[in-house]
């Protein structure tokens, strides 16, 4: 076996891709986000593209035309609101309070009651 196999065995197998090493690293973003909006004195940062979806869960959703977001308010667990269909594709669940939404219910009248005031 080469150097370089058992360079990328060791990181697999180390620590680096933990699941809880893997967690630190969206609680920390989360966490700085949330120092923002203190600092700013803004109330919530609300999160909806894919792409920034998965910088701050480590989820990639395709929703398409489906509401997914992700209300991160200056204090308190985070919550992401997403279609029920897209339930077995949450990647770190214990970051967020997570609310499914069905087809036929109103997702922005339910975005609406975890956005303040």
């Amino acid at each position: 076996m080469g150097v370089l196999p058992s360079i990328i065995t060791l990181i697999i197998e180390g620590s680096l891709f933990k699941k809880e090493n893997v967690e630190l690293v969206y609680q920390d973003r989360i966490q700085k986000a949330q120092e923002t909006l203190n600092d700013l004195n803004i109330d919530a940062l609300l999160v909806t593209s894919s792409a920034n979806f998965f910088y701050f869960s480590g989820t990639w959703l395709e929703s398409h035309e489906r509401l997914q977001a992700i209300v991160i308010n200056k204090i308190g667990q985070p919550i992401m609101l997403i279609h029920e269909m897209s339930k077995e594709e949450i990647t770190n669940p214990t970051l967020f309070k997570t609310v499914f939404w069905k087809d036929g219910e109103k997702s922005i009248e339910i975005l609406e009651e975890f956005i303040p005031n």
